[in-house]
């Protein structure tokens, strides 16, 4: 348990940064509001002694107190929630922006590996359970804290001898909770992993739907969200069935003791040493206490999981996959060289390397294409090339200059990528194409003219804002990637890179988005990694990429002229 214990501390470390006075009012007002239930067993006490020696006089002083008590009971509830809400809503937004801003910084590779639909459950219902815990922990451990005290010091007063009750509860209520202490934790650890499991099967058969339903296997991915789902329903049910046995547990243990005081009241009661007034409010107070540490313990299954919710976001939080650039040289003027010397890259749990012992030059201003079978490395080499991955021997030199010196945030800056699946996001078109960029309207009509992108823009209701994205308009793949190259156009960098932008095209989009690139490229470091001959053809080097390694390079002309994977590949293309 002394790991719960730390992330408890931690957790409520997060919740004081900064809120400390917040807190501190919520302390003080959650107590104004609960002296009505503290007030009540010592008014009734002294109601019932009015019975055998009334006095108006003291009847209307009780009675009155115990108005007003109860009337403030408004004001510090409405000041007490506006405090704790504060405190759980400020941190909270700060876990998420920590989380948001974390995710910026983490590899690539770390966001291939862990995937979405698990980094949006840890976003989303990860913090939801943390919302909740000032409520909580207000309801449980500052209310049974302070009850504890006032019970004790009045149970002292008018019973010393009571106090063994309490002496023997506590090594039982001790031992409860170490019955079921680790098993709740474990369950709570099991029911989140399985939601960030189910999270993301869902997250990937949506992406998959179109896929799934052109092959005609959608019972297929059902069954398989529906092991995930059932596999969450399973999880769930254990701890719910644990979290019952504990509490029932619990309820029995203090059900017990509160029989056992009663007798041991009256008892008192019988012998002298209580009154009825005393006995009403002795047994009134035993009750509230008792009833406020079972409430306390009946929470530590949420305890168990606002802890383990925690531990999921710290998992991100402190996730050692960082790129780090603070501090590094900042290549504000970046002229679009790329030199890789002997660089190699074999990817995490893989036995081969994806690139190995890589030489290859790209001057400034040059246009270059990768061609080679898939799974050869050229998408590795786009990666490398964008800082995505580092290479593991060798170095990468950009203008002359080791990339592990650099700020590769700077050098991305200054190049423009469009792939073969771009991603618009949900907005208008205008700001998907300013994207990062201060521009007017002329200058992205200008862009959707480079990138044959305008003529159909125009055509549309809203023309550049019109919507995309959910409730937006649909754009075929063709516009998507003609808007995408727009975007590239906008950014006007030195250096483009092209992961096969045309692969999924027709004809005619082709041509389009072929006519785009050849003015969007003058004058820019270009790579290309696409088999598209007109795109290719006017490249000045092209680079076969095998197995990780170039095996072959030259113009078009030069390397049609021998038996290598190009000229085989342009010969079944061309028929």
């Amino acid at each position: 348990m002394s790991r719960s214990h730390s992330k408890w501390k931690q957790l409520v470390g997060e919740y004081l940064q900064g809120h400390r006075g917040d807190a501190g009012w919520a302390v003080l007002f959650f107590l104004l509001q609960n002296i009505p239930v503290l007030a009540m067993p010592l008014f009734m006490g002294l109601m019932v002694a009015q019975v055998t020696n009334p006095s108006g006089w003291y009847i209307a002083i009780y009675s009155s107190a115990m108005v007003l008590v109860v009337l403030q009971n408004i004001p510090s509830s409405i000041m007490c929630t506006m405090k704790i809400s504060r405190v759980s809503r400020d941190t909270t937004g700060r876990l998420r922006v920590k989380i948001c801003r974390q995710l910026q910084q983490l590899s690539v590779l770390y966001h291939e590996r862990t995937g979405p639909g698990r980094l949006q459950a840890k976003l989303i219902r990860d913090i939801d359970v943390l919302q909740q815990l000032p409520n909580v922990l207000f309801l449980g451990f500052v209310s049974t804290f302070f009850s504890i005290i006032v019970t004790t010091v009045i149970i002292c007063v008018m019973a010393p001898a009571a106090l063994i009750l309490f002496v023997v509860m506590v090594p039982i209520v001790v031992i409860v909770h170490r019955l079921f202490g680790d098993k709740l934790k474990k369950k709570a650890s099991e029911y989140r992993k399985s939601v960030e499991h189910m999270s993301g099967s869902l997250s990937e058969m949506i992406d998959m739907i179109p896929t799934t339903r052109a092959h005609g296997l959608e019972q297929e991915a059902i069954g398989q969200a529906e092991a995930k789902i059932m596999q969450v329903a399973k999880s769930g049910t254990a701890f719910d069935m644990i979290t019952a046995y504990y509490k029932s547990g619990n309820w029995v243990v203090f059900v017990l003791f509160q029989v056992i005081f009663t007798i041991s009241s009256v008892i008192m009661g019988i012998y002298g040493w209580l009154n009825v007034t005393e006995i009403i409010a002795f047994n009134g107070y035993f009750a509230g206490v008792t009833s406020s540490i079972n409430m306390l313990l009946n929470m530590l299954p949420f305890y168990m999981q606002a802890v383990e919710s925690y531990s999921s976001i710290t998992e991100v939080l402190n996730a050692p996959d960082l790129e780090y650039n603070e501090g590094k040289e900042s290549l504000d003027h970046f002229a679009g060289q790329f030199e890789l010397q002997n660089v190699s890259y074999t990817y995490p749990d893989t036995p081969t390397p994806a690139v190995n012992q890589i030489n290859l030059t790209i001057h400034a201003g040059q246009t270059i294409a990768l061609v080679g079978p898939s799974g050869g490395g050229k998408s590795t080499l786009l990666k490398l090339l964008l800082g995505f991955v580092r290479p593991q021997q060798g170095q990468l030199l950009y203008d002359a200059k080791d990339g592990n010196d650099l700020d590769l945030r700077v050098v991305r800056r200054q190049v423009s990528v469009v792939t073969q699946e771009s991603i618009l996001f949900s907005g208008s078109i205008r700001d998907n194409i300013s994207f990062g960029s201060e521009v007017d309207d002329e200058q992205v009509i200008e862009a959707l003219k480079h990138a044959n992108a305008w003529e159909f823009v125009k055509s549309l209701k809203d023309g550049l804002h019109t919507r995309l994205g959910e409730n937006g308009v649909k754009l075929s793949g063709g516009q998507t990637q003609r808007i995408a190259i727009a975007r590239a156009f906008v950014r006007n960098r030195k250096v483009l890179l092209l992961d096969e932008p045309t692969s999924a095209l027709d004809l005619e989009n082709q041509t389009l988005i072929n006519d785009a690139f050849n003015r969007l490229s003058e004058g820019k470091t270009s790579v290309l990694v696409t088999h598209s001959l007109p795109l290719i053809r006017n490249a000045s080097q092209i680079f076969i990429v095998e197995n990780g390694t170039i095996t072959r390079a030259g113009t078009h002309d030069q390397l049609m002229q021998s038996e290598n994977y190009y000229s085989r590949n342009q010969i079944k293309i061309t028929g």
